[in-house]
């Protein structure tokens, strides 16, 4: 990664704001889904139809990421038959995500089962859930995603295997209902995604998020 677009991402990441950046549904399995359609440069399943896509051209709902030197993730004005722009372009290059968390997952049933299915496909048999305790959100497929991004190859146009590495930002981690559950899957995601987990509280500026961000830049 560029020291230009370390510094573009941190600040991406500081601008984040917690109204105008949250979604309706915080389904992070299916999330995972869609960055390895990303790593695979297939089509986009859900990210197509969203205001702030990265894509070619979205100056005015995502002026941060179409400043970014490494070309947009998808191309102009995308649809449900536009494929990803490529990420990988070296098979000797690595590859990461970096998942910032900002409260539990309340993916229900049919998103589960989606995240099954979708993850079933990609490897070509039936995933193995792997056990968290406390086991509140064991039955989300993210740390499956993870651990199967980690281990296997993610774009088979390249000679060798492609894989991605996992890392995760939980911000402000609760201690209450499903706050520890989350935080087992977080963590269960970084530990089988090969990468690392950091806790971080959003008090202030942000600080600790964005310091965070630059850790992990440090090491990759």
């Amino acid at each position: 990664m560029t020291t230009a677009n370390k510094t573009a991402l941190a600040s991406m990441v500081n601008a984040l704001d917690i109204l105008n950046d949250k979604g309706n549904n915080s389904t992070i399995g299916l999330a995972m889904a869609e960055a390895y359609y990303y790593f695979k440069a297939t089509t986009s399943r859900a990210s197509y139809g969203k205001v702030k896509t990265d894509f070619t051209g979205n100056t005015a709902n995502n002026p941060l990421a179409a400043a970014l030197g490494s070309g947009s993730a998808l191309p102009a004005n995308p649809t449900s038959s536009s494929r990803y722009t490529p990420p990988i372009s070296d098979g000797c290059q690595k590859n990461y995500i970096i998942f910032i968390s900002n409260g539990p997952t309340n993916e229900n049933a049919s998103a589960r089962g989606t995240g099954e299915t979708l993850l079933t496909a990609a490897k070509g048999s039936a995933p193995s859930i792997i056990a968290i305790t406390p086991n509140g959100q064991q039955a989300n497929w993210a740390d499956e995603w993870a651990k199967f991004m980690a281990e296997n190859d993610i774009n088979d146009t390249f000679t060798g295997t492609q894989t991605a590495i996992t890392y995760v930002v939980e911000v402000d981690a609760g201690t209450t209902g499903q706050g520890p559950a989350m935080t087992a899957l977080a963590k269960s995601m970084a530990v089988n995604g090969h990468g690392k987990y950091f806790s971080v509280t959003s008090g202030g500026t942000g600080q600790a998020i964005v310091d965070a961000v630059n850790a992990i830049f440090q090491e990759i």
